[in-house]
This record gives C-alpha cells, sequence and structure tokens, in this order.
C-alpha cells in the first residue's frame, strides 16, 4: 500500500498503492474546474476534471480516483447519469461520489441517492471543510474498501467577509 503525507497531521495516510489522493472534478464551469483544481492541488492532490459526464467516465475510467465531486447540470450527460455509469464499473462501486449544486432545487436529492451518490453539497461552500471531508472520505475508504454511508454532508457555506 502507498501512503500520501497529511501535512495537517504531519501522519502519513494510505491511499491504494499510490503517493498522493486522487480527486476528479465533473464540472461545466471552466472558473470552478480552475477554482477547485487550485484548491485540491494545493492541498497535496492529484487533480483531474471533465467538462460533462461522458468526458467524467472516461477520465474515471483511465485514472481510477478516490473521491469524485459532480456538478448536477451539465451538457451531453449530466450528474445523474455521470454517477450510474461510475456504479456500474466495478471500480467505482465503492468510490464516494458527491454532486456539487449551485441550484439545489433543480437537483433532487432524492434522485442524486437513487443513482448511487453518497450525498450533495450546495455551492458555496467552504474550500478547506471539502479537502478535509475529502481526505476523512479517502481514509475511511482506505480502511473499510466499502461505499460511505453518508448521506449529505454538512459543509459549512462559504464565509463572506462584510
Amino acid at each position: 500500500m502507498g501512503l500520501y503525507s497529511d501535512a495537517s497531521s504531519g501522519t502519513d495516510q494510505i491511499v491504494g498503492k499510490r503517493l498522493r489522493p486522487r480527486v476528479l472534478v465533473v464540472e461545466d464551469s471552466e472558473v470552478f474546474r480552475y477554482i477547485l483544481r487550485t484548491l485540491f492541488e494545493q492541498a497535496g492532490f492529484d487533480y483531474f476534471d471533465a467538462r460533462d459526464g461522458v468526458e467524467g467516465v472516461e477520465v474515471f475510467d483511465r485514472t481510477r480516483p478516490d473521491i469524485v465531486f459532480t456538478d448536477y447540470n451539465m451538457p451531453r450527460m449530466n450528474g445523474l447519469g455521470l454517477i450510474s455509469a461510475i456504479r456500474r464499473n466495478a471500480a467505482g462501486r465503492s468510490v464516494p461520489i458527491f454532486v456539487l449544486s449551485s441550484e439545489p432545487a433543480k437537483a433532487p436529492r432524492g434522485d442524486i441517492l437513487d443513482a448511487g451518490a453518497n450525498g450533495w453539497i450546495d455551492k458555496p461552500f467552504e474550500p478547506a471543510a471539502l479537502v478535509n471531508i475529502s481526505r476523512c472520505l479517502i481514509k475511511s475508504q482506505s480502511r473499510v474498501n466499502r461505499r460511505p454511508k453518508q448521506r449529505g454532508l454538512n459543509i459549512p457555506p462559504l464565509q463572506t467577509r462584510d
């Protein structure tokens, strides 16, 4: 098993046979992909992204990420289609998948969970919380190697300065 360094705790965490955890972000907004790339790379993740669900399935198959974040509304294949495609793949059955949505009313949570997602995160959210929760879920997955039972994680909303 490989290790990755968790700089915040000074400990090493097991992540399959890789040295760094891998995150896949499937999002049609180039700006949002850039923001998440910066966030995850600075936190020590290997970052991969895709512009829609079709591309997301291809990138998932090629990279085998430890966690996936997907937008709900995207061209060609939406988040539900992506989740279903990943879950049909044996390698994707235990990978945590979360839907990121700026329009919670348009992203029916029951459908998201029925498709196989572990939960959802409403935009905007606190970036540090997203990284910390990602690390915890990946660490949990490496220990039990099964799909986590979380539903709708409580990630603090983005804090703004007045």
